[in-house]
């Protein structure tokens, strides 16, 4: 068949061949990760460039980011193509993304958060 059925396409890395007809191959997709728990100040505020970019040095920096995205649906876990933006917590080199940041000073405080949820 040389055409293919419609789908979700993806480039991939090959690892190696199990046998004649089962490969092993690593995906690479991206995507929007919205923190949870914390609110911080919009990017077009000074206080918002300022955690933007202490988050992107951080993250740089770090060796290793774990996502975890809490959710008991798991077809919302497989259909990767319904993920405009995934909701996730983020640890950072073992670390809590949102403690970090708060205790970096960042984070609208708890009142705020309450009322926009």
């Amino acid at each position: 068949g040389g055409v293919m059925e419609p789908g979700y396409c993806t480039e991939v890395k090959f690892i190696r061949a199990i046998d004649g007809d089962t490969i092993e191959v690593e995906m690479v997709r991206r995507f929007k990760v919205r923190v949870l728990g914390i609110d911080v100040e919009e990017r077009n505020t000074d206080v918002g460039q300022k955690a933007k970019l202490f988050v992107n040095n951080l993250l740089k920096q770090a060796k290793r980011i774990l996502i975890q995205i809490p959710t008991n649906d798991p077809i919302k876990l497989t259909d990767i193509n319904s993920f405009e933006r995934l909701l996730a917590n983020v640890e950072v080199d073992g670390e809590d993304l949102v403690s970090i940041l708060r205790d970096n000073g960042y984070g609208i405080s708890n009142k705020i958060n309450k009322s926009t949820e």
